[in-house]
């Protein structure tokens, strides 16, 4: 029974299937990442415990909060804000004039090392996309992150590891999504008073926003798609 332990462990990535990878391609993009994060493109993405604002005693895991929904994922790890946080500006202001191209095909996630009573007070910019701590900085030591200058790593839409780029690298997210998917053109406007929105964030029409933070619930579906 130890021995028969010993195989079945060892098979267990490969039986689940999270053992399964693909060598560099279009899609997985090894030659044009940043070395900041220990997986390499082509492979899954490893599960990990994150936790909801206001609950830090019950984790949740990340798998659960990235489910298959057809679309790419841009998981932003915002490291320490205090040693990120003119790099997550950068970026902020990168995401509101780029992503909205890629809005019916990206979603966005952001995994916050430490904790804090408000995600946009404690990164000091908006979050991208729905947002998560990482309070014994679990998830950023599972993927080889460095809380003092973070990353961003894309997931296919299979859940592997498509580009690993530097919170400054957006301009290479967005050649890497160019190559795969088919940009919309989009009709943007930054008036807070017109949108709803705060002055300076962007509101897409007839898309989800990828720039704003959604509720956790159900996924939404798109018009004509029918649900059994």
């Amino acid at each position: 029974m130890v021995l028969l332990d010993e195989v079945l462990g060892a098979q267990r990535d490969f039986t689940n299937g999270l053992g399964i990878s693909y060598p560099p391609n279009l899609v997985n993009d090894v030659d044009g990442s940043d070395p900041l994060i220990s997986t390499v493109p082509g492979h899954h993405f490893r599960d990990t415990e994150i936790y909801r604002n206001g609950d830090t005693r019950n984790a949740i895991r990340l798998h659960e909060v990235t489910k298959y929904n057809g679309k790419f994922r841009i998981l932003v790890f915002a490291g320490v804000a205090a040693h990120t946080r003119s790099a997550l500006r950068s970026l902020r202001a990168a995401v509101d004039r780029q992503a909205p191209r890629f809005q019916h095909a990206v979603d966005f996630l952001t995994i916050i090392a430490g904790t804090g009573r408000a995600f946009e007070e404690h990164l000091g910019v908006p979050q991208f996309g729905k947002a998560y701590w990482d309070i014994d900085l679990g998830a950023h030591t599972c993927y080889g992150v460095d809380t003092e200058s973070g990353a961003m790593a894309v997931l296919r839409p299979d859940g592997l590891l498509g580009h690993v780029a530097s919170l400054d690298g957006f301009d290479r997210v967005m050649r890497y999504l160019e190559r795969l998917v088919v940009p919309r053109e989009t009709k943007a406007t930054t008036n807070g008073h017109a949108t709803g929105k705060e002055l300076g964030d962007v509101f897409i029409e007839n898309e989800n926003n990828l720039a704003m933070p959604e509720e956790d619930g159900p996924e939404s579906k798109e018009a004509g798609v029918v649900v059994q």
